[in-house]
């Protein structure tokens, strides 16, 4: 399969630049090519980059500060993080599911963007789902239980930070969560 597709390119090359076959430039670019193209399909690393975090990653389930919910960070491309609402605390079971500045439902809000590692933190955009505002976040994990959040404007300085604690479980589906589904997990 790979010596087909190899093929097919090389015969495109050839006739996009209308070259002769015995041209070494030909030749050259066409290793060149076969070569970039197999590490491609193949996924092979790239070196490890030196600012790459050198504690364990924030995936997983982690619950807000004050229980207000619960949110899951999960890999959503290469070395990249994202963090959705899976978890809302409701007083009854039949309150309304609360709704995003441009009405749609908060479960399963996609907050956290873009976040990719930063020496020993992960840094990308975190939007307030109450009024749609996006701010810059750097999140870092204190202990393997306990991460730290800063949700900033143009500056760290210019922020504010809070702890959140790992999750013990999955969430139910529907992300309607009483206050007896937090358990002693977080502040109160």
């Amino acid at each position: 399969m790979l010596e087909t597709q190899r093929t097919m390119w090389i015969s495109a090359l050839r006739s996009a630049a209308q070259l002769p076959d015995q041209s070494p430039f030909v030749r050259f670019g066409e290793v060149l090519i076969g070569l970039v193209l197999l590490s491609v399909m193949l996924g092979a690393p790239g070196r490890a980059r030196a600012d790459q975090p050198s504690v364990p990653g924030p995936i997983g389930y982690w619950t807000l500060e004050k229980n207000q919910g619960v949110v899951q960070i999960y890999s959503c491309g290469w070395q990249t993080l994202c963090g959705a609402l899976v978890g809302i605390e409701l007083d009854h079971p039949t309150d309304p599911m609360p709704v995003t500045w441009n009405g749609q439902s908060q479960c399963e809000y996609v907050l956290i963007v873009n976040l990719r590692p930063s020496g020993d933190a992960w840094v990308g955009r975190i939007t307030n789902p109450g009024n749609g505002h996006s701010y810059g976040a750097r999140v870092s994990l204190a202990s393997p239980g306990v991460l730290k959040l800063r949700g900033y404007f143009l500056f760290s300085t210019l922020g504010q930070t809070q702890t959140w604690t790992r999750y013990p479980g999955i969430p139910a589906a529907g992300c309607r969560m009483s206050p007896a589904d937090f358990g002693s997990t977080g502040e109160q």
